[in-house]
């Protein structure tokens, strides 16, 4: 058993999670959140027995995640996800939402995917390629290139 995990013994408590909160769970599927045990505080202090791994297979299972560059978010036709185990899942669509509207919602902000990613700001005032659509950091490319050309 990991740390934070409950025994298989124990039920989960009964959660009704928002797009919000689902997005805000998600905000910690990072490394930096990881290497500090963060991901697993929030869940404890807002979503409690609920440990990390039964969480996103409970959302998986649900159905609601919407893989984008960079990581996931919550599918923006949400309503409410009610459960009370991994796969004791209920989830209600709002009807009214037809357009997906390219938010990430976190920490009652939001992130807007219309606009260019810092990877392409980036490479576009250097003037270096950025075709790749990749998530990473022009400036780590820039390094590698720099690496590659001096061998």
């Amino acid at each position: 058993m990991t740390e934070g995990s409950l025994p298989s013994n124990e039920t989960h408590t009964r959660i009704e999670l928002t797009r919000f909160d689902i997005d805000r769970i998600l905000h910690f599927a990072h490394p930096i959140p990881w290497k500090h045990r963060w991901h697993q505080r929030h869940l404890d202090d807002h979503h409690a027995r609920w440990d990390w791994n039964d969480m996103m297979a409970m959302l998986r299972h649900a159905e609601v995640l919407v893989d984008r560059p960079g990581g996931l978010r919550c599918h923006w036709k949400l309503k409410r996800l009610t459960a009370t185990s991994p796969t004791d899942v209920h989830v209600e669509w709002d009807p009214n939402v037809t357009v997906d509207d390219g938010h990430f919602y976190h920490h009652g902000k939001d992130t807007d995917f219309s606009v260019p990613a810092l990877s392409t700001i980036v490479a576009e005032a250097l003037n270096i390629d950025n075709h790749s659509e990749s998530t990473d950091s022009a400036l780590i490319r820039i390094k590698n290139d720099d690496v590659s050309q001096s061998h």
